[in-house]
């Protein structure tokens, strides 16, 4: 019990500080777009960055998923739902896919990390909805798993594991 409250905590503060990171950028963006002026030199400093080492933070943020996955089902023993192992499909082949680009040096794999997260953001948003609308039916794709639409682990009482999954892209 302690090492899910550990990993409650610990993945709902990367995730809300990373939320928090990327609402500030979007708001940056927006601002510079509307108004057309130029932004202070430190954002022109961080975007530079972000962008030339953005092949490493992506393979940071699908490791971290993957593990974090990982120790909920086979560690904490919470059973995945068959919605979530769609979404772990999508999600373990980009640790590979961008392991494999990093030490290539090779960037053109954008498409295919892009095109595997917005499948995972479509099934992960259609679960998220059905868990707030408090859908009881039965889990339209099958039944070997745990129930698709039950509201099992909260972090910090803001974020579910289905809304971290949007978070990868």
């Amino acid at each position: 019990m302690e090492l899910e409250i550990l990993l409650n905590k610990t993945l709902g503060l990367g995730i809300l500080v990373l939320h928090i990171i990327l609402a500030l950028a979007l708001l940056f963006y927006v601002y510079h777009k509307i108004t057309k002026k130029r932004l202070p030199f430190m954002f022109y400093n961080f975007k530079n960055f972000v962008f030339s080492n953005g092949l490493i933070f992506a393979l940071i943020i699908s490791v971290v998923a993957t593990l974090g996955s990982l120790a909920y089902s086979e560690i904490i023993k919470l059973p995945p739902c068959d919605l979530c192992w769609y979404q772990r499909a999508l999600l373990y082949p980009q640790v590979v896919i961008l392991a494999v680009a990093l030490v290539k040096k090779n960037r053109d794999i954008y498409d295919y990390v892009i095109g595997l997260n917005i499948i995972g953001i479509i099934i992960a948003g259609y679960q998220y909805i059905m868990q707030m609308i408090n859908y009881s039916g039965p889990c339209p794709i099958g039944s070997g798993g745990a129930n698709c639409f039950t509201k099992d682990t909260y972090f910090y009482k803001v974020h579910k594991i289905e809304k971290l999954n949007n978070t990868k892209v």
